[in-house]
């Protein structure tokens, strides 16, 4: 496992995102999130080049259809299930990354924090504690 990869990453859900500027999404996926990159793919039907990223037999597209267009945060949302919800707090402030929802309880027995990529897309971290 790669060294600055955040550990204990279980499952997310499946999406695809859309981006505003490619080399900063992927590097946010590829080194804070550490996803494998994969390599590009054109989408004639979209129009666009897709950025897929991988965890296990789960695959994140990022994808932009030029510069100069308005963030689209609602657009989607991923969800990691991670085993250390304070590592990711700490690394994030560490890196200066965009925190949404700080550190703290969400309900009963989950901690979260809510990140957001450099498009300010969520990247939700759960964390179930034991009971």
């Amino acid at each position: 496992v790669h060294a600055t990869r955040i550990r204990g990453m279980a499952t997310f859900l499946h999406t695809m995102v859309r981006i505003t500027d490619p080399e900063k999404s992927r590097a946010f996926y590829r080194s804070f999130i550490g996803l494998e990159e994969l390599p590009p793919v054109q989408d004639p039907q979209l129009g666009a080049t897709k950025y897929p990223f991988r965890h296990g037999t789960m695959t994140v597209n990022v994808w932009s259809f030029g510069s100069g267009l308005p963030q689209n945060k609602s657009s989607a949302g991923i969800q990691y299930v991670i085993s250390d919800v304070v590592a990711v707090d700490a690394r994030a402030r560490a890196e200066q990354v965009q925190i949404d929802r700080p550190l703290g309880p969400f309900g009963t027995g989950v901690r979260t924090i809510w990140l957001g990529d450099p498009d300010g897309i969520t990247n939700y971290f759960a964390q179930i504690l034991p009971r």
